[in-house]
């Protein structure tokens, strides 16, 4: 009897460390599933409507002064065609572009796309071609945007790395209302007689005057790496010096002086997008400062030139995306990366264009 129940006692514990274990294991693969679902649906995301951004360019006129006769009365009148565009498009680094948002590291993007968003669908219906503002960007905050504003019922919570959209509806647009009237200051003013208002950083304007736009997509995204590039090869970061693309700019890539980005979006954008394990994130300082994850081991920041993002097969060079899943490593913290190659909407790339 003695040795049955010995025996008993020792099925029993192995049965209960057999349950454990298989408990464990099950809540963390549950856990993890939850997690690679939220990142895969949210980097889904920014691809589908990043592949819609547009500028919808057309070729508008430019003016020359001439005078009229002994009045010396200052007429313009057309004298050559340019791209021209009311839209804008505009990529880089967040803490250059991005300026109204602390705390952003690594890349952010701002486009117009139609999308058909409205915040009133009573007032304006189902209009699916409607344009909208758009961004995404990387933040360290421990705000809960989704939970609403009760009294007694604080609305910050554990600070994380979150993925951030941006949506402004079509009726609250705010990039048309930074235009202004061909006028002699203004003698390269689109047709029929206006123009974007250069160097007004329009994008932060929109963050600005539509907050309620701003939505958390996705926790524990450390990094959002965009660079633009000339087709879905490319990997040089030629066409984004530093990775800034404006299509405010007419300058154009010293190495590639064809190039110029004026209104026009890049014809790929390749998105290289890190998150971490819930178990990683917590184990982060909960402070407003934000962890420092973009340093190379030996201390060099990472990030700053895009022609190193990707691995140089001829120098052995095993690229910023290397050095940065080295500082994970180093830092004990578990990642995923997600890699792809969008193609934005056609349009002309040539030196004529």
């Amino acid at each position: 009897m003695l040795v049955a129940i010995a025996v008993l006692s020792i099925i029993l514990l192995l049965a209960t460390e057999l349950i454990t274990r298989t408990s464990t294991v099950w809540v963390y693969s549950t856990s993890k599933m939850a997690e690679n679902r939220e990142a895969r649906v949210a980097f889904n995301s920014l691809v589908q409507r990043l592949s819609s951004a547009t500028v919808d360019q057309y070729y508008g006129y430019t003016y020359t002064n001439v005078s009229l006769g002994t009045t010396n009365a200052a007429v313009y009148v057309p004298s050559s065609y340019l791209r021209r565009s009311e839209l804008r498009f505009i990529s880089g680094q967040s803490s250059a572009i991005n300026t109204t948002v602390p705390s952003s590291p690594t890349d952010a993007v701002f486009f117009t796309a139609p999308l058909g968003i409205v915040s009133n669908m009573a007032l304006y219906g189902h209009l699916p071609s409607l344009l909208n503002v758009c961004g995404y960007y990387v933040q360290w905050t421990n705000k809960d945007l989704e939970r609403p504003s009760v009294p007694g019922l604080s609305t910050t919570g554990i600070y994380r790395f979150r993925l951030m959209q941006f949506v402004q509806p079509a009726e609250s647009m705010s990039i048309y209302s930074q235009t202004i009237p061909f006028s002699s200051s203004n003698t390269n003013g689109n047709y029929p007689a206006f123009s974007l208002v250069t160097g007004t950083s329009w994008q932060n304007t929109a963050l600005s005057a539509y907050p309620s736009g701003i939505h958390p997509l996705a926790n524990n995204v450390a990094a959002l790496l965009l660079l633009p590039a000339t087709n879905t090869t490319d990997a040089t970061g030629t066409l984004a010096p530093g990775y800034l693309y404006n299509s405010e700019s007419a300058t154009a890539p010293a190495t590639t002086p064809a190039l110029t980005s004026v209104n026009r979006t890049p014809p790929v954008m390749r998105i290289v997008m890190y998150t971490i394990e819930e178990k990683s994130a917590l184990r982060l300082p909960q402070s407003a400062t934000m962890p420092n994850l973009y340093v190379s081991t030996s201390g060099t920041a990472l990030f700053t030139d895009s022609s190193k993002l990707y691995p140089n097969s001829t120098t052995g060079d095993i690229g910023d995306v290397g050095r940065f899943e080295q500082n994970l490593t180093a830092n004990h913290i578990t990642f995923r990366r997600f890699d792809a190659a969008v193609e934005l909407p056609r349009q002309p790339w040539n030196t004529q264009n």
